[in-house]
């Protein structure tokens, strides 16, 4: 089995040889890199080819903005919560066809500064907040590395 190599930070696919598995390939990808030198890693799946496993990864890959807050939205029972963050979303429209891995603090800066005069002072809140819920959401699900984003998003005062 000769595969070509995967480049730095998009993961892993291991083949499983001890066990006897319908699907013998795993994905995975690292989240976040430990204080001690060592890595957390999340598993995607497992796959029955080494090309479903690539597949897997590549679409993990390009999950964008909009899709992550889908993902988020259908987890929260708080019905308020999902209201407010559709007006909130309509002024951060730019950022909604973003790829995660595409996003940075400061893409994030530049889109708010941009939208905040546009803001309602309740939207301008609620707007931090839903940023904030949004992104650790990614960062728990190991969808964005937290060494991507830092805290610098959450420096940025709207008003």
């Amino acid at each position: 089995m000769d595969h070509t190599r995967l480049s730095n930070g998009f993961g892993q696919i291991s083949y499983l040889k001890k066990k006897n598995l319908r699907k013998p390939y795993r994905a995975m990808v690292t989240t976040q890199r430990l204080e001690n030198g060592k890595y957390k890693r999340k598993t995607i799946g497992y796959f029955t080819s080494y090309e479903e496993a690539y597949e897997a990864l590549l679409k993990y890959h390009e999950l964008t903005f909009d899709e992550m807050y889908n993902l988020w939205s259908k987890r929260q029972t708080n019905q308020r919560l999902i209201n407010a963050s559709l007006t909130v979303l309509s002024y951060l429209s730019p950022l909604r066809s973003l790829k995660l891995s595409d996003i940075t603090a400061q893409n994030i800066n530049t889109i708010l500064e941009e939208a905040a005069p546009l803001m309602p002072p309740t939207v301008r809140e609620n707007t931090k907040f839903l940023l904030k819920e949004l992104l650790s959401f990614s960062i728990d699900e190991g969808l964005l590395r937290s060494d991507k984003v830092k805290e610098k998003v959450f420096d940025f005062d709207l008003i």
